[in-house]
Protein backbone atom coordinates (compact mmCIF):
# COMPACT_ATOMS: atom_id res chain seq x y z
CA UNK A 1 0.00 0.00 0.00
CA UNK A 2 1.48 3.37 -1.05
CA UNK A 3 1.69 6.17 1.49
CA UNK A 4 -0.05 9.38 0.39
CA UNK A 5 1.81 12.32 1.89
CA UNK A 6 0.37 15.07 -0.33
CA UNK A 7 -2.41 16.20 2.06
CA UNK A 8 0.09 16.43 4.90
CA UNK A 9 2.82 18.46 3.15
CA UNK A 10 1.52 21.90 4.27
CA UNK A 11 1.35 20.75 7.88
CA UNK A 12 4.80 19.14 7.68
CA UNK A 13 6.20 22.37 6.21
CA UNK A 14 4.64 24.54 8.91
CA UNK A 15 5.72 22.23 11.71
CA UNK A 16 9.25 21.91 10.33
CA UNK A 17 9.86 25.66 10.05
CA UNK A 18 8.32 26.29 13.46
CA UNK A 19 10.33 23.57 15.17
CA UNK A 20 13.51 24.79 13.47
CA UNK A 21 12.99 28.21 15.03
CA UNK A 22 12.26 26.67 18.41
CA UNK A 23 15.36 24.48 18.31
CA UNK A 24 17.48 27.47 17.38
CA UNK A 25 15.98 29.51 20.20
CA UNK A 26 16.69 26.94 22.88
CA UNK A 27 20.37 26.78 21.90
CA UNK A 28 20.73 30.51 21.32
CA UNK A 29 19.33 31.72 24.62
CA UNK A 30 21.51 29.34 26.62
CA UNK A 31 24.60 30.62 24.84
CA UNK A 32 23.54 34.26 25.02
CA UNK A 33 22.57 33.98 28.67
CA UNK A 34 26.04 32.68 29.46
CA UNK A 35 27.63 35.49 27.45
CA UNK A 36 25.43 38.07 29.17
CA UNK A 37 26.55 36.86 32.59
CA UNK A 38 23.34 35.24 33.81
CA UNK A 39 23.84 32.96 36.80
CA UNK A 40 23.74 29.18 36.54
CA UNK A 41 20.46 29.15 38.48
CA UNK A 42 18.87 31.65 36.10
CA UNK A 43 19.94 29.68 33.04
CA UNK A 44 18.60 26.49 34.60
CA UNK A 45 15.28 28.19 35.38
CA UNK A 46 14.91 29.17 31.73
CA UNK A 47 15.00 25.51 30.76
CA UNK A 48 12.63 24.56 33.56
CA UNK A 49 10.20 27.37 32.70
CA UNK A 50 9.84 26.15 29.13
CA UNK A 51 8.77 22.66 30.16
CA UNK A 52 6.55 24.01 32.94
CA UNK A 53 4.70 26.07 30.34
CA UNK A 54 4.52 22.97 28.16
CA UNK A 55 2.80 21.04 30.94
CA UNK A 56 0.37 23.84 31.82
CA UNK A 57 -0.79 24.11 28.20
CA UNK A 58 -1.89 20.47 28.25
CA UNK A 59 -4.72 21.49 30.58
CA UNK A 60 -6.09 24.26 28.36
CA UNK A 61 -5.29 23.55 24.72
CA UNK A 62 -8.32 21.39 24.00
CA UNK A 63 -10.66 24.09 25.29
CA UNK A 64 -8.90 26.65 23.10
CA UNK A 65 -9.24 24.41 20.04
CA UNK A 66 -12.97 23.97 20.72
CA UNK A 67 -13.33 27.75 20.96
CA UNK A 68 -11.28 28.86 17.95
CA UNK A 69 -10.42 25.80 15.83
CA UNK A 70 -7.13 24.18 14.91
CA UNK A 71 -5.86 26.71 12.36
CA UNK A 72 -6.53 29.77 14.50
CA UNK A 73 -4.91 28.25 17.57
CA UNK A 74 -1.86 27.32 15.50
CA UNK A 75 -1.56 30.84 14.10
CA UNK A 76 -2.23 32.62 17.39
CA UNK A 77 0.39 30.75 19.38
CA UNK A 78 2.97 30.96 16.61
CA UNK A 79 2.50 34.75 16.72
CA UNK A 80 2.87 34.82 20.51
CA UNK A 81 6.07 32.76 20.27
CA UNK A 82 7.42 35.29 17.75
CA UNK A 83 6.56 38.13 20.15
CA UNK A 84 8.44 36.37 22.96
CA UNK A 85 11.55 36.09 20.78
CA UNK A 86 11.50 39.81 20.02
CA UNK A 87 10.87 40.70 23.66
CA UNK A 88 13.97 38.74 24.69
CA UNK A 89 16.01 40.67 22.14
CA UNK A 90 14.77 44.02 23.47
CA UNK A 91 14.89 43.27 27.21
CA UNK A 92 18.04 41.49 28.34
CA UNK A 93 16.93 40.49 31.81
CA UNK A 94 16.99 36.96 33.27
CA UNK A 95 13.47 37.13 34.68
CA UNK A 96 12.06 38.51 31.44
CA UNK A 97 13.72 35.64 29.60
CA UNK A 98 12.42 33.09 32.12
CA UNK A 99 8.88 34.46 31.66
CA UNK A 100 9.29 34.45 27.88
CA UNK A 101 10.42 30.84 27.92
CA UNK A 102 7.45 29.88 30.11
CA UNK A 103 5.08 31.44 27.58
CA UNK A 104 7.00 29.90 24.67
CA UNK A 105 6.67 26.46 26.26
CA UNK A 106 2.91 27.00 26.56
CA UNK A 107 2.76 28.09 22.92
CA UNK A 108 4.64 25.10 21.58
CA UNK A 109 2.66 22.63 23.61
CA UNK A 110 -0.51 24.08 22.09
CA UNK A 111 0.97 24.16 18.58
CA UNK A 112 2.20 20.57 18.75
CA UNK A 113 -1.14 19.43 20.12
CA UNK A 114 -2.80 21.01 17.09
CA UNK A 115 -0.30 19.52 14.63
CA UNK A 116 -0.33 16.01 16.05
CA UNK A 117 -4.09 15.84 16.52
CA UNK A 118 -4.42 17.09 12.93
CA UNK A 119 -2.20 14.27 11.70
CA UNK A 120 -4.01 11.73 13.84
CA UNK A 121 -7.41 12.86 12.54
CA UNK A 122 -6.48 12.88 8.85
CA UNK A 123 -4.34 9.73 8.71
CA UNK A 124 -5.91 6.40 7.79
CA UNK A 125 -5.65 3.71 10.44
CA UNK A 126 -3.21 1.67 8.36
CA UNK A 127 -0.97 4.68 7.67
CA UNK A 128 -1.03 6.44 11.04
CA UNK A 129 2.26 5.04 12.34
CA UNK A 130 4.08 5.83 9.09
CA UNK A 131 2.64 9.36 8.94
CA UNK A 132 3.77 10.05 12.51
CA UNK A 133 7.20 8.61 11.68
CA UNK A 134 7.57 11.03 8.76
CA UNK A 135 6.47 13.84 11.07
CA UNK A 136 9.20 12.94 13.55
CA UNK A 137 11.77 12.82 10.74
CA UNK A 138 10.70 16.32 9.68
CA UNK A 139 10.88 17.50 13.30
CA UNK A 140 14.39 16.20 14.01
CA UNK A 141 15.76 17.13 10.58
CA UNK A 142 14.65 20.76 10.80
CA UNK A 143 15.76 21.15 14.42
CA UNK A 144 19.17 19.67 13.60
CA UNK A 145 19.71 21.80 10.49
CA UNK A 146 18.61 24.99 12.27
CA UNK A 147 21.62 24.70 14.58
CA UNK A 148 23.87 25.19 11.54
CA UNK A 149 22.47 28.70 11.06
CA UNK A 150 23.87 29.97 14.36
CA UNK A 151 27.53 30.07 13.21
CA UNK A 152 26.37 31.90 10.06
CA UNK A 153 24.15 34.58 11.60
CA UNK A 154 26.01 34.76 14.92
CA UNK A 155 24.70 34.62 18.46
CA UNK A 156 25.20 38.28 19.35
CA UNK A 157 23.01 41.16 18.29
CA UNK A 158 19.39 41.29 17.21
CA UNK A 159 19.58 39.25 14.00
CA UNK A 160 19.34 35.76 15.51
CA UNK A 161 16.20 36.67 17.46
CA UNK A 162 14.70 38.26 14.35
CA UNK A 163 15.37 35.10 12.32
CA UNK A 164 13.52 33.02 14.93
CA UNK A 165 10.55 35.41 14.89
CA UNK A 166 10.49 35.25 11.09
CA UNK A 167 10.47 31.42 11.24
CA UNK A 168 7.56 31.40 13.69
CA UNK A 169 5.53 33.77 11.51
CA UNK A 170 6.43 32.01 8.24
CA UNK A 171 5.25 28.70 9.69
CA UNK A 172 1.67 29.96 9.70
CA UNK A 173 1.59 30.43 5.91
CA UNK A 174 1.47 26.79 4.64
CA UNK A 175 -1.24 25.75 7.09
CA UNK A 176 -3.32 28.88 6.51
CA UNK A 177 -3.23 28.55 2.71
CA UNK A 178 -3.68 24.78 2.57
CA UNK A 179 -6.68 23.41 0.68
CA UNK A 180 -6.92 20.54 3.15
CA UNK A 181 -9.72 21.20 5.66
CA UNK A 182 -8.88 21.39 9.35
CA UNK A 183 -10.00 18.51 11.59
CA UNK A 184 -13.35 18.60 13.31
CA UNK A 185 -13.34 20.47 16.60
CA UNK A 186 -13.41 18.00 19.52
CA UNK A 187 -16.62 18.03 21.50
CA UNK A 188 -14.95 17.31 24.81
CA UNK A 189 -11.82 15.77 26.23
CA UNK A 190 -9.91 15.63 29.46
CA UNK A 191 -6.67 14.20 30.73
CA UNK A 192 -7.32 10.94 32.56
CA UNK A 193 -3.95 9.77 33.86
CA UNK A 194 -5.38 6.69 35.57
CA UNK A 195 -7.11 5.57 32.38
CA UNK A 196 -3.84 5.92 30.47
CA UNK A 197 -2.13 3.77 33.09
CA UNK A 198 -4.81 1.08 32.81
CA UNK A 199 -4.66 1.00 29.01
CA UNK A 200 -0.88 0.54 28.85
CA UNK A 201 1.29 0.72 31.98
CA UNK A 202 4.46 0.07 29.96
CA UNK A 203 3.74 2.92 27.54
CA UNK A 204 2.85 5.20 30.46
CA UNK A 205 6.14 4.56 32.25
CA UNK A 206 8.09 4.75 28.99
CA UNK A 207 6.64 8.12 28.02
CA UNK A 208 7.17 9.52 31.51
CA UNK A 209 10.79 8.33 31.63
CA UNK A 210 11.62 9.57 28.15
CA UNK A 211 10.06 12.94 28.90
CA UNK A 212 12.07 13.36 32.09
CA UNK A 213 15.39 12.27 30.62
CA UNK A 214 14.99 14.02 27.26
CA UNK A 215 14.15 17.41 28.75
CA UNK A 216 16.93 17.12 31.33
CA UNK A 217 19.47 16.05 28.70
CA UNK A 218 18.63 18.88 26.31
CA UNK A 219 18.64 21.53 29.04
CA UNK A 220 21.88 20.25 30.56
CA UNK A 221 23.68 20.09 27.20
CA UNK A 222 22.74 23.66 26.36
CA UNK A 223 23.52 24.77 29.89
CA UNK A 224 27.04 23.29 29.64
CA UNK A 225 27.59 25.04 26.32
CA UNK A 226 26.39 28.32 27.82
CA UNK A 227 28.85 28.04 30.67
CA UNK A 228 31.74 27.53 28.29
CA UNK A 229 30.65 30.60 26.34
CA UNK A 230 30.26 32.71 29.47
CA UNK A 231 33.90 32.11 30.38
CA UNK A 232 35.17 33.24 26.98
CA UNK A 233 32.69 35.72 25.49
CA UNK A 234 31.00 38.87 26.74
CA UNK A 235 28.82 40.34 23.99
CA UNK A 236 25.79 42.48 24.97
CA UNK A 237 22.97 42.87 22.47
CA UNK A 238 23.61 45.78 20.13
Amino acid sequence: MSLRLGPFVPLFASAGVLLAGNGMQATLIAMRAGAEGFSTTEIGLMGTAYFLGFIIACLFTTSLIRRAGHTRVFGAFAAIAAICSLVMAMLVDPWVWIGARLITGFCFSAILTVAESWLNEKAESGDRARILSVYRLVDLSFVTCSQLLLPIIGTDGFVAFAVMAIAFCAAVVPVSLSRSPAPAVPESSKIDVFKLWKVSPVAFVGCFTIGMTNSAFRTMARFTRAMSVSMSVRSPIS
